[in-house]
């Protein structure tokens, strides 16, 4: 084989590996793209239960201290600090806005 041929064919081999080796970096890096969004949606569960969790309690409890009548001064400013503090929570992702088409 002419030298030449030696040099074509050892250059196509070495790209040849390189785009399988591009190819397999791109297939590992869409994996774990995949892996992160799934991680992502299981926090969003997981926080959206809890959101629910902590919605159904304040209304017991608010259910509770309406059925006990009259409450303190200390416990009315608990229950506003409580409901100031789930607020600020819920205020760290806005809502979304309402359909202006609907």
């Amino acid at each position: 084989m002419h030298p030449a041929a030696q040099l074509v064919t050892g250059l196509s081999i070495v790209a040849t590996l390189a785009l399988v080796f591009v190819i397999h970096q791109l297939k590992v890096i869409m994996a774990t793209q995949t892996e992160h969004a799934q991680a992502l949606r299981d926090l969003k569960a997981q926080n959206d239960k809890a959101a629910a969790e902590q919605a159904a309690a304040l209304k017991k409890l608010q259910d509770a201290l309406d059925a006990a009548g009259g409450t303190t001064a200390e416990v009315d400013a608990a229950m506003a600090e409580l409901k100031a503090s789930i607020q600020t929570e819920d205020d760290l992702n806005p809502d979304t806005p309402a359909d202006p088409q609907a």
